[in-house]
């Protein structure tokens, strides 16, 4: 392979893969946000507050995952 030829495909490499981490990017940020049903608003009275730290703890371990 010649010099210029080597050097097209170094920079045709480097530009893919910029391309490829930009889309890589785009893609964790529209994941990112924390989506979930809708829970219905009555009944909370009757929940154990301390549950929701155990809650919040497996959504941010989930929420690890996807990034």
């Amino acid at each position: 392979m010649s010099d210029g030829n080597a050097d097209w495909v170094a920079q045709n490499l480097h530009r893919q893969r910029k391309i490829l981490e930009e889309k890589q990017r785009q893609k964790r940020i529209a994941s990112a946000s924390i989506r979930c049903n809708q829970v219905p608003t009555t009944g909370y009275q009757t929940i154990d507050p301390s549950h929701g730290l155990v809650y919040l703890f497996y959504l941010f371990i989930y929420y690890k995952t996807l990034t």
